[in-house]
């Protein structure tokens, strides 16, 4: 009556977790409870989980603080997409004549770059 052990990671390249998970409410005599394991490769993660336009979470927090010192004081920096940033980055777009798509993109990066906004 307890978990089984099993090998934490296959390889380099995968992430495991394992949670116990109740089966049913146990009756006070009985324990029972269910293992899932949840396995993934970290490539397929984090393309999974890439944010429009392939950037980092890291490069989205750069752009927010570029778009907060351009003058746009609605933009929280959280490195998260929401509305204010997605407002934020369609007003640079257009401003500076870039696709405007309200994504943080590459080419928005790479601009705010070249005009010293952000390093």
């Amino acid at each position: 009556m307890g978990i089984e052990a099993e090998p934490a990671v296959d390889s380099a390249d995968e992430t495991t977790a394992s949670i116990a998970v109740p089966a049913k409410k146990p009756e006070q005599t009985q324990e029972k409870a269910a293992v899932q394991k949840i396995s993934t490769n970290s490539a397929q993660n984090a393309a999974a989980n890439a944010p429009q336009g392939g950037l980092s979470p890291a490069e989205i927090v750069r752009i927010q603080a570029g778009l907060r010192a351009f003058g746009n004081d609605m933009v929280e920096i959280d490195g998260k997409v929401g509305t204010s940033t997605k407002n934020a980055v369609s007003e640079f777009q257009k401003l500076f004549r870039l696709p405007v798509t309200g994504e943080p993109d590459a080419k928005l990066l790479a601009k705010m770059q070249e005009i010293g906004l952000v390093n």
